[in-house]
């Protein structure tokens, strides 16, 4: 293959995570709110702030692939914490067999991760890799909270 269409690939190759994720974020906008609220009974997220956490966190992904895209283990740390968020649905679905807001890109991210993390791993050393994913995993839920938190903060402002 020539370096043109291997730039080509990798270029187009990068962006499909990050899209997905966008397209995951809006799934999750049009019902997570009420299923935290009827299945565990979370009312403490607004829909204003939901709305404003994930707008933050699509901004940001797309913001560092931007910035970062070069860095093949920079990518697979940040897809990484995407792919927790959609095994986090794929759970969801198996413990409630129901539907759950997200679950229909996780599936997708899911498949695409793989597909990805089958192209970067050869140029990765295995122990970088454990590091990198087990950053992904704890970074995930830490992120998810601050934005939320930051969520919060703009929704009361916005308020005003």
């Amino acid at each position: 293959m020539t370096p043109i269409k291997q730039q080509a690939g990798w270029h187009l190759c990068k962006w499909r995570l990050p899209v997905l994720f966008l397209v995951h974020n809006i799934e999750e906008s049009f019902g997570m709110i009420s299923f935290l609220h009827n299945r565990f009974r979370i009312e403490a997220v607004t829909q204003r702030q939901f709305t404003a956490a994930v707008a933050i966190l699509t901004i940001l992904v797309f913001f560092l692939v931007l910035t970062f895209g070069k860095s093949k283990a920079f990518l697979l740390f940040l897809y990484g914490t995407i792919f927790f968020n959609a095994v986090q649905h794929i759970v969801l679905f198996a413990v409630f067999r129901a539907y759950n807001p997200g679950v229909l890109s996780a599936c997708v991210i899911l498949v695409l991760f793989l597909l990805f993390f089958r192209q970067v791993r050869p140029f990765l050393e295995r122990r970088l890799v454990r590091f990198i994913l087990l950053g992904s995993l704890f970074t995930y839920p830490i992120a998810t909270w601050a934005a939320l938190w930051v969520g919060g903060f703009i929704s009361r402002i916005s308020s005003y």
